[in-house]
């Protein structure tokens, strides 16, 4: 007989059959002549198995291999730094510089917080909102001090990769000289922390000519009380002379009027009287404030609210000395 008259075709099973209890779906044996033997499967191909010339397939991996030859994630080990890594670690040292330059920018509003709290409180009052206001301000430093010794750590571990030093414990490293540095700086007295930092004298200076006008400001150590490790004052500059903060205009000798300071050297001038100092020259000139020999030009001259909103209180604050003065003189 020939083959094609062996093989049979699916029928359509009978709504009767499926009420019949019969089974619905047909055996993939039904489709199989009795006589018609099992074709055996090919063998898997294993890695020595040739597709095209030259080219191996890969054996798939059983399914019963043993789990302990996969990689051990839990315990496996930090592999070296290369020098490779170091634009990595150079670029997340300059994140924490971001960082720290942008938070400095705030630091100037604790000075003219200060301010304002000497101008509107009794002098009881002013002393208290003070002591609390720069024990904020210190804490300021401290934040900003953390992230710096951040970027150190990630600095000093760039180093050593530059000079062929093997690393690899990078992480256990980055957190050990993290906690290093908080530790020396924990151990630091308080001269050392906040004496030379530009955040602090500035704050200071802001409330010393608030109450001073046209005085030296005493070395920002007479602010700061001596404590053990200061006996020999390693830094002889912290007691070198004083800032003085005058509202006057160097050129027109009376009080500061829309006042501009010089980017280039710090001092400040009224704005109609610098702007007629370089009317007929452009050009950088020496500046007009006795013993400063730095040069600028008017664009180095840019407009200072915080220093002008700091002469009115002064402005009203001496006014209400002389009211009082004048009440004083009466009752007498």
């Amino acid at each position: 007989m020939p083959a094609s008259s062996r093989r049979r075709t699916h029928r359509r099973q009978a709504s009767s059959d499926i009420e019949d209890g019969q089974p619905s779906q047909v055996s993939a044996r039904d489709d199989v002549d009795e006589d018609e033997e099992e074709q055996p499967r090919p063998p898997a191909r294993t890695a020595s198995s040739k597709k095209g010339k030259g080219r191996a397939v890969a054996q798939a991996p059983a399914a019963d291999e043993d789990e302990t030859e996969r990689i051990d994630v839990t315990n496996f080990g930090d592999q070296p730094l290369k020098k490779e890594d170091i634009l990595k670690i150079g670029g997340l040292a300059r994140d924490w510089q971001q960082v720290v330059e942008s938070v400095a920018k705030f630091g100037a509003v604790f000075g003219n917080v200060g301010v304002s709290l000497a101008d509107a409180s009794n002098e009881e009052t002013t002393r208290k909102s003070l002591v609390q206001l720069e024990n904020l301000l210190k804490g300021f430093i401290d934040t900003q001090a953390e992230m710096r010794l951040h970027k150190d750590v990630l600095e000093d571990i760039n180093q050593e990769i530059a000079q062929g030093t093997h690393v690899d414990n990078a992480i256990e490293r980055y957190e050990e000289g993290v906690s290093k540095r908080k530790q020396d700086y924990a151990n630091k007295t308080s001269r050392q922390k906040y004496a030379k930092d530009e955040t602090y004298k500035n704050f200071k200076a802001d409330i010393y000519a608030f109450d001073h006008p046209g005085a030296a400001m005493p070395p920002v150590t007479d602010f700061i009380p001596k404590e053990d490790g200061d006996d020999s004052d390693e830094d002889d500059d912290l007691e070198i002379g004083g800032v003085t903060q005058d509202y006057k205009c160097p050129l027109t000798l009376m009080p500061l009027k829309n006042p501009v300071t010089s980017e280039i050297c710090g001092h400040s001038f009224s704005h109609d009287a610098i702007k007629e100092m370089f009317r007929n020259d452009r050009g950088a000139k020496k500046c007009p404030a006795a013993g400063c020999n730095k040069a600028f030009t008017i664009t180095n001259c840019k407009p200072n609210k915080a220093l002008e909103k700091k002469i009115k209180l002064f402005e009203r604050r001496q006014k209400r000395k002389e009211e009082e003065q004048d009440a004083e003189e009466v009752i007498e």
